[in-house]
């Protein structure tokens, strides 16, 4: 009765200028200046089941949804970021140029890459190297770049990078720039830089469950995992380098 496209809410993020983007199962709403504009099929949006929106630091909307990952640059990106750099400016224009055109918005859909086809993505961390990493479950963990030109370059990672299982639900950068998986039955991932494959943490180590639902670093360097059978504290400073 508010404007919301649903009431089943299942993510939200705020962009620069205080809009705020709910992720909700048949489609995304956007609050600003106390009123909500709501994007589904009918606007040309071809996302249902937002788990996870994130804005990076360029200002791009990304959506990970049950149709895959998508990418929503606005309309008047360059009026909203008008402080940008030529780079970022350039990446934007090459970006746009491969879109399709929605309402407010152009759409880049990534599940027309190979990496990404037929993936349902439930997290999204865009790092301190702006990588982009997706969660994708029963297939893996993966990131991609993008150069100025706007070029996509993929990284994926399963069991045998040393994953217990494909099924990450997931994903947190913590104070030293590491990233961590949570999964689905496989504990806590940390990944390895140098080898680019993952360290596990599961309950043989002291984990509540090996199930790990949502995790937080807090300001005293301690990893909190959030499970189905209660929460646990990982000392990640006291941590050998991975």
């Amino acid at each position: 009765s508010d404007g919301l496209i649903n009431d089943a809410i299942l993510s939200a993020a705020q962009d620069a200028g205080g809009r705020l983007y709910v992720g909700t199962t048949v489609g995304l709403s956007i609050f600003f200046q106390n009123k909500f504009q709501s994007y589904s099929q009918r606007e040309g949006l071809n996302a249902t089941e937002i788990w996870d929106v994130t804005i990076d630091p360029q200002g791009f909307i990304w959506l990970g949804t049950f149709n895959g990952l998508k990418l929503l640059i606005p309309d008047n990106y360059f009026s909203l970021y008008p402080n940008i750099t030529p780079g970022e400016s350039e990446k934007a224009r090459n970006l746009i140029n491969q879109s399709q055109k929605i309402k407010d918005f152009h759409s880049v859909n990534l599940s027309s890459f190979p990496e990404l086809n037929g993936r349902r993505v439930v997290d999204i961390v865009v790092d301190n190297r702006q990588r982009i990493w997706f969660a994708s479950t029963d297939e893996g963990i993966g990131y991609f770049t993008i150069d100025n030109e706007g070029k996509f370059k993929f990284r994926l990672f399963t069991t045998q990078h040393g994953l217990v299982n494909n099924n990450p639900w997931c994903l947190y950068e913590d104070s030293q720039h590491r990233i961590w998986a949570g999964m689905i039955g496989g504990g806590v991932a940390l990944f390895d830089e140098k080898s680019e494959t993952f360290y596990k943490f599961t309950q043989k180590d002291g984990l509540a469950d090996d199930v790990a639902l949502a995790l937080y670093e807090d300001a005293l360097g301690n990893l909190w995992i959030g499970s189905e059978r209660g929460i646990t504290r990982l000392d990640i400073q006291k941590l050998p380098p991975p």
